[in-house]
């Protein structure tokens, strides 16, 4: 399950894609990663998301990561850093190595991954 921020609300979306209602009780963001994503694969009158999509979607997001967005391709980690990545970004395989280094991680600084190390911009 994620958080799909859309038209000024805050959507549970379920793991099959389905949305299921409007976020009422804010202690949800605290367990559920918020992800963005472009409008072109949210279909509203269906009340799903893609499936194509879905499967770009990490299964587990480790709980210091608050944020994904996929329509400019970052992630917001809990001490407010930016990491961003490509469009070919593996998921699980990154997640290990921020696993690692979070610790390390400046808050409110921005970080990119190249050739498989974590680079701070700035």
């Amino acid at each position: 399950m994620f958080i799909l921020p859309y038209e000024g609300n805050l959507w549970i979306v379920s793991e099959n894609g389905k949305i299921i209602d409007v976020v009422d009780d804010y202690n949800v963001i605290v367990t559920l990663p918020v992800f963005v994503i472009p409008e072109d694969y949210v279909d509203f009158f269906s009340g799903t998301i893609n499936e194509k999509f879905l499967k770009k979607i990490p299964i587990k997001v480790p709980n210091f990561i608050f944020e994904i967005n996929f329509v400019e391709n970052y992630m917001v980690l809990n001490n407010n850093s930016k990491v961003f990545f490509n469009e070919y970004f593996d998921f699980q395989m990154y997640f290990e190595k921020l696993k690692i280094v979070y610790k390390y991680i400046e808050p409110n600084k921005i970080y990119f991954f190249s050739n498989d190390k974590l680079v701070k911009v700035r």
